[in-house]
């Protein structure tokens, strides 16, 4: 079956992100897998969360021989919706001022 999948697009030596080798991946090494040809989820970003042209790429996978069946194609950028959270700041003083964290009770 068919399914649609996204892995993570490559800098090249300009910094500048483009497909990576289709032949490097298998299931258990993409970021994301869709339920159906047409369609696949990038979940897992922060509210407010800007994303670049060609982060990440899309293509065709066949689950049944494990590799892609297509060319992959740079997803548009996007900025995640929504409003970035500012909760539990916290500050502790060091030698020359403060070392302030945000959202330090989420592990950040």
């Amino acid at each position: 079956m068919l399914k649609a999948a996204i892995v993570n697009g490559v800098k090249n030596e300009n910094g500048v992100f483009v497909a990576p080798d289709v032949t490097k991946f298998n299931k258990d090494n993409l970021l994301f897998l869709g339920t159906d040809a047409n369609d696949v989820d990038i979940t897992g970003r922060e509210s407010g969360d800007t994303v670049v042209n060609g982060e990440y790429y899309v293509g065709k996978f066949n689950e049944e021989t494990n590799h892609f069946v297509s060319t992959l194609v740079a997803v548009p950028g996007f900025t995640v919706n929504g409003e970035a959270k500012v909760d539990n700041v916290t500050a502790q003083g060091t030698n020359d001022g403060a070392s302030v964290k945000i959202n330090s009770n989420q592990g950040e």
